[in-house]
């Protein structure tokens, strides 16, 4: 650092001060300052550990392969769980299940189908699997994973940061917890208190009707179901804590007061000796200790040991017709009353909400048939007709052969054309009113599926869709056996060598009335249209159709 001073002097002295070394007006002084040292925290910036998540795609190796590590494998983990351990400093090891994923090729992996997915899970210490980086690609539906110069996985490190690592972390709320507690604890109490009021109104009750005596049993058995929920109530608060074995020892003692309740009653009758209601019956005391109840006293003893589903069943009611429109569908058991509860919920949620729903739907035009009734020709003339009608994109092996592979090892087509090369997926018809070549205008598609008899069946609970069917048939059987005679001699069908003509007729007439009944029973076909030789009028009628699912 260099810093300068000055001073004045007087003018009679300047020509004398210009040679004195000690009069100089200007001074310079140099001062070495030096530099203060990096700290450790801004040279290094501390890097976030890696720790595993639920749905992270990992590195693995199969046990059972055939180099020193196995083979290796691609796995998404889908649970996470700590085991004791004692070679661990923090007292724990980490278990992590995965889900393998297959290798469709050029680093592709992708799910299997869900027959398969069951046998293709494992388990794994978490400090033997690698994380790796992988992008999720729609249009391959699979996940792709970089891979090194020889073709080996790259992950992003050996293994997961675990010095610092606590497990999973399952965020709790204190607050809710404790109104939690508090809710069950009142839950608890009210249960016993209305049980024991309920119990005491009917041993009243059958005191006056039936006299002391049952009703001093009935009020007994009031008082055993009491404790039989007090005992319950046992397990319940213990469960998941160190006390939960106990908990249920304890809470077993619930199976033992019907017992007590029947000895308590069949040693309140030998106490009255003489006056026993069963010695006065038949003369004789009874072999055994409960001969002595009589038949009257059981059914009073458990009428009583019952009371305490009474105020449960009045809660119930209660709560049913608390309900604004006073339906009652609380009161209907299991699935019933879901159903009603959420049939008033759809309609509490007014018409804005199903129309809503019915425009995320894809609407399908199904356009399905017998054999021989010229459908198809019908189904190509309406798309050619309207450009608002879609057909869906076909897998084509040809172009595509390592989807097309994929998708059929996994089961995924709906169905495959008789030559092998196209077929179709679920996904192809959802979003081929979606595809970009199609969308000029940005007006609404509808998805038009010329279907046989077998894909039809098929489609007929495809989710996400809103179908509309038409079937294409003809006026009666004969018709469809002149149509198919004259395939033949047209020399467009077939027939094998090995069987004669008649028989080959009657098993494809056989195969049309199969298809006929499935169209007259299935429910789905909104329209018909028999194909009868007009063309012309049969295109009008199917236009119209196609008309009604722009509405």
């Amino acid at each position: 650092r260099i810093s300068s001073t000055s001073t004045s002097t007087s003018p009679s002295h300047t020509s004398s001060s210009s040679s004195s070394s000690s009069k100089t007006s200007w001074q310079l002084h140099a001062e070495y300052v030096p530099q203060e040292p990096e700290s450790p925290t801004t040279a290094i910036k501390k890097t976030k550990s890696l720790h595993p998540q639920v749905g992270d795609l990992v590195r693995y190796y199969d046990l059972d392969g055939g180099d020193q590590k196995g083979q290796e494998l691609v796995g998404k983990i889908s649970y996470i769980t700590s085991v004791l351990s004692k070679d661990n400093d923090n007292g724990k090891e980490f278990i992590v299940d995965l889900t393998q994923l297959e290798d469709t090729g050029d680093g592709y992996y992708a799910e299997f189908s869900s027959q398969k997915r069951m046998g293709k899970k494992a388990s794994r210490n978490l400090k033997f699997v690698s994380p790796i980086i992988a992008s999720y690609v729609r249009a391959e539906q699979a996940f792709k994973v970089p891979l090194t110069t020889d073709g080996q996985l790259q992950v992003r490190q050996e293994t997961y940061d675990l010095n610092d690592y606590e497990g999973p972390i399952f965020k709790i709320n204190p607050d809710v917890v404790a109104q939690d507690g508090i809710t069950y604890a009142t839950l608890k109490f009210n249960l016993l208190k209305n049980a024991a009021i309920t119990g005491l109104a009917g041993s009243v009750v059958v005191n006056i009707i039936k006299g002391p005596e049952d009703g001093a049993i009935y009020l007994a058995g009031a008082m055993a179901s009491v404790g039989y929920l007090f005992f319950l109530s046992v397990k319940t608060d213990t469960l998941g804590s160190n006390d939960a074995k106990l908990g249920t020892g304890v809470s077993n003692l619930r199976f033992l007061m019907p017992i007590f309740l029947l000895v308590g009653v069949a040693l309140y009758n030998q106490s009255k000796g003489d006056l026993n209601p069963v010695l006065g019956m038949n003369g004789s005391s009874g072999s055994d200790t409960f001969d002595t109840v009589t038949a009257e006293q059981f059914g009073v003893a458990v009428l009583g040991f019952l009371t305490y589903r009474v105020p449960l069943l009045i809660g119930q009611v209660r709560d049913a017709f608390k309900d604004e429109d006073g339906d009652g569908a609380a009161l209907l058991p299991g699935s019933a009353g879901v159903a009603m509860q959420l049939m008033k919920g759809e309609e509490g949620n007014g018409e804005s909400d199903s129309a809503m729903a019915l425009e995320a739907l894809t609407p399908v035009l199904l356009v399905s048939g017998p054999q021989f009734t010229g459908r198809t020709e019908l189904v190509q003339k309406l798309l050619q007709s309207n450009d608002r009608l879609v057909s869906p994109r076909l897998v084509d092996r040809q172009q595509d052969g390592i989807t097309f592979e994929r998708l059929e090892e996994r089961g995924e087509f709906l169905q495959v054309d008789p030559s092998g090369r196209y077929g179709l997926t679920k996904e192809a018809i959802l979003e081929a009113s979606d595809a970009t070549e199609f969308d000029n205008d940005g007006s609404d598609k509808v998805v038009v599926i010329d279907a046989d008899v077998g894909l039809a069946r098929q489609l007929q609970n495809l989710s996400g869709t809103r179908l509309v069917g038409v079937w294409v048939g003809l006026n009666t059987v004969s018709e469809f056996e002149q149509r198919l005679e004259d395939e033949i001699n047209a020399g467009k069908i077939a027939i094998p060598q090995d069987e004669a003509k008649e028989s080959f007729l009657r098993a494809k007439v056989k195969e049309i009335v199969t298809e006929i009944e499935f169209g007259l029973g299935s429910g789905i076909f909104e329209f018909t249209i028999l194909n009868n030789g007009s063309e012309e009028k049969c295109l009008e009628e199917l236009k119209e159709a196609a008309e009604y699912c722009f509405k």
